[in-house]
């Protein structure tokens, strides 16, 4: 969330951008001139400089994809690899960047090109031989980069059921870069026809159109990236309950390709196991059962990429959406499966059930592609990434676009700009003139008032569906399991009282007094989703008590994330005792970072005791120059 110093405007919609390796020649910020880059660490600092500079506009995550994630022969991570270059600018940059996370993408069973090289033309007709094994002739087809035909023998006769089929055999190469026709299948290799101009190149995803292959979700691949992203972004140098420890940027990990909840479930338990054995080394004398639980706290959250035609069925994708943190509708393999024209409709359900649920939705895929190759979009692309605001994503995505293309600040900035001129149309509900008075605080509440009434009919479903994946769990004496869904049940049956906190909070903001944000200490960070989904016409200011859980709120529309910190001491003592002490910290946290001024009244909610998840119940009038209550 940008909020600029002096006139307190602010952009609510986050901006996910993602990071490829350095090109050769990239326009620079001011579009006046052509930048060479060499790959030297100096030319990796200029270039995210690029992105912070004062008075610019901040990227809210930066997105890792980890397929092209950098592995030495023995396959321990290449020490000059781009993620840990990126890592050691964030880390050296701490100070400025409270509000920046990183968004780490699995590799998934997304099947690649190798053997191309660099970019490879071809033209409408030109034949193409893609195998299956390494040695035979032409592009090599790869799943978690191995050759496809070490993965799966029967690729060949499901391709040749595709072929024969009554659906059109297309296989797309990345995003639309290359389309193929599929004319034959052999044991070892499939042959294509180019049915237009096109360019491949290895790394680019190879997918055929409504056909999925029954490869696992979750592999060997996924879990090194973990244990890399585990490793090295959450910064272990302090106790990781400590004010001081600001340098953990890892804030979400993507399952690439999710088919079912179990998806996400076999994601979450390895992320806890991971946390849980790298926490026991740090916190020597503390019981098991307490290092899990501070592993759950800590662990960075999973988000869902929909892209599968299995995930996107009704009853499954719900399921999806009680297991994960929240989901990305990645468009582009989507489309493949049900169809582009399917697929805003699609959106919109999968933005609309994520705003019930308070769980942050990116939309992704495309969205300023041509910015790839031109500093400027379409006037669809422009449409596309204003409506996705307008139907209430939390975050939209660059790819491409800041990656790999030519233009990457321009693709960044005019992004801004188009959810700005979004929210502005927001903030008048889309009518000619923005209302005021009682007029404005009628649709306010009208537009409160919606949001908990779909998620009350959502809440019942959901406790059902719960109840049916806990007895799932009893019944495969599974007890991680257990825990899972029990934790999410409780959750579900205390609701109606978050649902009630939340309204009184952001009623009590938009009531017309002049309080300029919604300030809001959190253990979980679940209050201050809860608060979002309402898209209050304030900031909303969450307070998480350790730095994890500060990336993690970053990803939420319109919140501002602090880390008031528990100010932990070796022995785990709390030192922040009370709502008064938090109330006092995040007021100095807010005037120090010129978010607000001490004349700014806010609404401030907390819940007793202090570090209980789920226990907020206190609302309050603040003025930020008095520790006390106002009244």
């Amino acid at each position: 969330m940008h909020i600029r110093a002096g006139d307190g405007t602010r952009l609510r919609t986050k901006i996910v951008a993602t990071l490829g390796g350095l090109r050769n020649r990239v326009s620079s910020p001011d579009g006046e001139r052509t930048v060479e880059f060499s790959g030297t660490g100096d030319d990796w600092n200029t270039f995210l400089e690029w992105f912070f500079e004062d008075g610019g506009y901040r990227i809210d995550l930066l997105r890792l994809n980890m397929s092209f994630f950098e592995r030495r022969r023995d396959g321990a991570p290449d020490p000059d690899c781009r993620e840990l270059r990126i890592l050691r600018w964030l880390r050296a940059n701490r100070e400025r960047l409270p509000a920046t996370a990183v968004l780490a993408d699995l590799p998934g069973p997304k099947l690649r090109l190798g053997g191309v090289g660099g970019p490879a033309p071809v033209r409408a007709g030109d034949r193409i031989r893609l195998a299956f094994t390494k040695g035979a002739p032409g592009a090599v087809i790869n799943v978690y980069g191995c050759p496809i035909g070490e993965q799966d023998r029967r690729v060949a006769a499901k391709l040749d059921e595709y072929r024969t089929g009554r659906e059109r055999p297309l296989v797309q190469i990345g995003d639309g870069s290359a389309t193929l026709r599929l004319l034959a299948v052999e044991p070892q290799h499939i042959v294509c026809e180019a049915e237009d101009d096109g360019v491949l190149q290895d790394g680019k995803g190879v997918t055929f159109k409504r056909l999925s292959f029954d490869f696992d979700t979750f592999q060997e691949d996924d879990k090194v990236a973990l244990d890399f992203l585990l490793t090295h972004f959450i910064d272990w140098s302090e106790h990781p309950l400590s004010h001081r420890s600001c340098g953990s940027f890892l804030a979400f990990v993507a399952v690439s390709f999710v088919r079912s909840a179990r998806d996400i479930e076999e994601a979450k338990r390895y992320i806890e196991d991971g946390m849980c054995r790298r926490l026991a080394e740090r916190l020597r004398g503390v019981s098991e059962q307490d290092v899990r639980q501070l592993a759950r706290s800590l662990a960075p959250g999973v988000i869902a990429k929909i892209e599968r035609e299995e995930a996107a069925r009704e009853g499954e994708l719900d399921r999806i959406l009680d297991a994960a943190d929240g989901v990305m509708v990645a468009r582009g393999d989507l489309a493949l499966q049900i169809g582009p024209q399917n697929v805003p409709g699609f959106q919109k359900r999968v933005i609309r059930l994520c705003n019930l649920r308070g769980k942050p939705v990116i939309t992704a895929t495309q969205m300023l592609n041509s910015m790839t190759e031109n500093p400027e979009p379409t006037r669809a692309e422009a449409s596309d990434v204003f409506n996705a605001i307008l139907d209430g994503t939390d975050a939209v995505m660059l790819s491409d676009e800041t990656a790999s293309g030519s233009f990457p600040c321009q693709a960044v900035g005019t992004m801004v700009q188009i959810a700005e001129a979004a929210e502005r149309h927001l903030e008048r509900f889309g009518l000619s003139e923005r209302p005021t008075g009682e007029a404005l605080r009628t649709l306010t509440e009208r537009r409160f008032r919606d949001v908990l009434s779909g998620s009350q009919a959502e809440l019942s479903r959901t406790r059902e569906r719960l109840v049916e994946s806990m007895n799932r769990a009893v019944g495969s004496n599974d007890a991680w399991l257990e825990r899972f869904y029990g934790e999410k049940l409780a959750q579900c049956l205390s609701q109606p009282m978050t649902d009630s906190v939340s309204l009184a909070a952001c009623d009590l903001a938009t009531s017309g007094a002049e309080y300029r944000a919604i300030v809001a200490p959190t253990a979980s960070g679940r209050t201050v989703r809860m608060i979002a989904r309402l898209r209050p016409d304030v900031a909303i200011l969450g307070a998480a008590h350790d730095d994890i859980n500060r990336r993690k709120l970053v990803l939420s529309f319109g919140v501002y994330p602090l880390n008031c910190g528990r100010l932990v001491e070796e022995n785990c003592a709390r030192l922040l005792h009370d709502a008064e002490e938090a109330f006092d910290v995040c007021r100095d946290l807010i005037l120090d970072a010129g978010l607000l001024s001490a004349r700014d009244r806010v609404v401030w909610t907390a819940g007793t005791p202090l570090f209980g998840s789920g226990g907020t119940n206190l609302i309050t009038v603040r003025e930020l120059g008095r520790a006390k209550p106002t009244g």
